[in-house]
């Protein structure tokens, strides 16, 4: 049975080297193996309370940049976090809003995976989820990548975001990798994903969408196929 390969930190910074790539963030998550298909799943307490199903995330400051977050107070996780390791969170509107009902989050203590850390930021809704009601990403906890790391050190399959120029160097012809292998010759998917072919030791010119998964607008995420190195 073939597994897909893990994204390790050396591929995100060896893409924030590529042309038309204006910023990348590594992140982690927890994953809840009582909980299948629940990635990242858990709980966190504050203020005598407990928030269930918190999405527990280690990034970094360019997360901010890439995904355009906005916070209503406080502020997003700074390079001194990063390099201290430094115990804080930035929490999601509907956490802050569930542990801290009539006074602010910040400054606040909140315990997660066993540690105590002091929120520093909240922040705004997420867009609405599809068919309306509360999106599951305003339950969510951030924290330095540095910190996470003590959090769940078995956490060692990062998620990379990248964010680039203009769209029209996402990959020409549009769409997702798959669909445009022949066409986006400069495209930042494709060159995303020759990269992480040559990594892993294959042929530059063989890419597929083991590699590159596209989303909208001008950020695309980026994952490892199977172990193996088989291509579509």
């Amino acid at each position: 049975m073939l597994t897909r390969k893990q994204l390790t930190y050396d591929d995100s910074q060896a893409m924030s080297t590529l042309p038309h790539v204006v910023a990348v963030s590594p992140a982690l998550q927890y994953t809840d193996n009582n909980a299948p298909g629940r990635a990242g799943v858990t709980a966190i307490k504050g203020n005598g309370k407990t928030m269930q199903n918190t999405i527990l995330t280690g990034l970094v400051p360019a997360q901010e940049q890439v995904q355009d977050l906005n916070l209503t107070e406080g502020r997003f996780i700074n390079q001194e976090d990063l390099a201290r390791a430094a115990k804080v969170t930035v929490l999601g509107s509907d956490t802050a809003a569930f542990l801290f009902p009539v006074q602010s989050a910040i400054g606040q203590d909140v315990q997660a995976a066993g540690m105590v850390f002091t929120v520093v930021g909240v922040l705004d809704k997420h867009k609405q989820a599809f068919g309306g009601g509360a999106n599951p990403q305003d339950n969510e906890a951030l924290f330095p990548l540095t910190t996470f790391h003590y959090m769940h050190p078995e956490m060692l399959d990062y998620w990379i975001t990248l964010k680039y120029d203009d769209a029209k160097n996402r990959a020409a012809g549009g769409g997702r990798a798959d669909r445009t292998v022949a066409a986006a010759a400069e495209g930042a998917e494709r060159q995303a994903g020759q990269l992480l072919h040559l990594r892993d030791g294959y042929a530059a010119a063989a890419v597929g969408s083991d590699y590159v998964w596209a989303v909208p607008a001008d950020v695309f995420a980026v994952v490892r196929g199977a172990a193996g190195g088989g291509v579509g």
